[in-house]
């Protein structure tokens, strides 16, 4: 398949984890799908090292502790066909949605990598997956209002993208 769009997912996960997350995701990859799509995965270091020792608690950065005490990110990716249909393409973001709930976040440490996340988050925690803790998220939006009241600075699951609804008139 060559062109098209894709979806993806992706979680971190710590070493004791890393075997059997890959082997579930290349069970993914292999297994045929009705829907004419690509099916890939990836797995990178994260930081691991000496970051890990490096603001463990996430008090001093806006990077997840989740994230910083990772060993590995994965990531997966469906591309489908320029001839797959709206009715196919909703299906596969939506399977895709589906196993990365069901399959992958279990593995992982909590934390998605901003750059490859799913769009949709079914389960609606995107601010604990992205910056650790509610806690952690609420810090971080108490600094976005001291320096952007406006917000204009924003991007999708950003820090306070949905600010203009929280904000009293």
């Amino acid at each position: 398949i060559s062109g098209g769009n894709q979806y993806t997912i992706s979680t971190s996960v710590s070493g004791d984890k890393a075997l059997e997350l890959i082997q579930t995701t290349t069970a993914w990859v292999l297994k045929p799908e009705t829907i004419p799509m690509t099916k890939f995965c990836t797995q990178s270091s994260v930081l691991g090292g000496k970051m890990k020792e490096l603001d463990v608690h996430g008090e001093e950065t806006s990077i997840s502790p989740a994230m910083r005490n990772a060993d590995i990110q994965v990531t997966c990716v469906g591309t489908w066909a320029d001839s797959a249909t709206v009715e196919q393409r909703l299906q596969m973001v939506s399977d895709m949605d589906s196993w990365g709930e069901s399959t992958i976040k279990p593995f992982g440490t909590g934390w998605v990598y901003w750059n490859e996340p799913q769009h949709n988050f079914p389960s609606n925690d995107w601010k604990e997956r992205y910056w650790g803790s509610m806690e952690n998220y609420n810090r971080l939006l108490g600094v976005k209002r001291v320096y952007d009241p406006f917000n204009a600075i924003t991007c999708y699951h950003c820090v306070g993208w949905n600010f203009a609804d929280s904000v009293d008139p």
